[in-house]
């Protein structure tokens, strides 16, 4: 019988990995997280009757809005609360369960102070720690969707040939 590892870095709010804010629409700063061999740091903020065992985050807000995305690696079900304050004294902005297993959870974030650190908590609906590996994107898009306004559109190819369906011409 060998002991399991010690719980990561940033298995409490003091130890909050720092994220670096994509100061546009995109995700090409993005970090990768886990849950393996952390601990419960709070109760959960949806009670799904698994423990919340969690990993932490942080980042500086640039903007008044920014957009925070989690998406699972592998097929898993992602819960993150967003807060405000200090580690001593957290405030919670926002609890997010956006998606379903295997879907990316987002959140839109309006009324942030430039200049504040916010702390994001991530944890597992099912309360898995193993094969838990997520990544973490926070923008300044100001769209829950990139393709929610006309400048987002999404080009869609037409098909060269012609599609038939039984009983319709």
């Amino acid at each position: 019988v060998t002991p399991l590892p010690p719980p990561p870095a940033n298995d409490e709010c003091a130890g909050a990995i720092s994220l670096t804010v994509n100061n546009d629409g995109s995700c090409s700063l993005v970090a990768t997280g886990t849950q393996a061999y952390s601990t419960q740091s709070l109760a959960p903020c949806i009670n799904t009757g698994a423990p919340a065992i969690d990993s932490w985050f942080k980042f500086v807000a640039t903007a008044s809005t920014h957009r925070i995305t989690v998406s699972p690696v592998s097929y898993r079900d992602k819960i993150f609360q967003v807060y405000s304050g200090s580690c001593n004294n957290l405030v919670s902005v926002a609890c997010v369960n956006s998606g379903g297993s295997n879907e990316s959870d987002v959140v839109l974030l309006n009324n942030l102070t430039p200049g504040n650190t916010y702390y994001i908590r991530v944890y597992d609906y099912y309360g898995n720690t193993g094969d838990s590996e997520f990544t973490i994107c926070i923008n300044s898009n100001t769209a829950l969707i990139d393709n929610n306004e006309c400048s987002g559109a999404i080009n869609v190819t037409v098909a060269s040939f012609p599609i038939f369906t039984p009983g319709y011409t």
